[in-house]
């Protein structure tokens, strides 16, 4: 979005998200930032203790990846990345 017009969206790279580890209702899973362009990510799921989790992460360049610990409930788990693109995205004022 910008301002109040919403932009293009733009297609998941194939790496961006890749499930690690699954051990019972327990996932470990890796987002890696492949937009050439973005400048932070907010990653939402569903944590360990069965809440929603959501990470800030700022000042990322191409490459840089976290690893996340996520649960699944009956069977099932979401998560939300959203890319930010503007050159002056401060976490701190974020508001995924």
């Amino acid at each position: 979005m910008e301002g109040d017009s919403v932009l293009e969206s733009l297609v998941m790279p194939d790496d961006a998200v890749v499930v690690n580890n699954i051990e019972g209702d327990n996932l470990s899973f890796t987002v890696t930032q492949e937009w050439s362009s973005a400048t932070g990510l907010a990653v939402l799921y569903t944590n360990q203790d069965i809440e929603s989790s959501c990470d800030i992460i700022g000042d990322v360049t191409q490459g840089d990846s976290r690893v996340f610990g996520g649960k699944c409930v009956e069977g099932v788990t979401a998560l939300t990345v959203i890319v930010y693109m503007d050159e002056d995205f401060s976490p701190e004022e974020c508001q995924a």
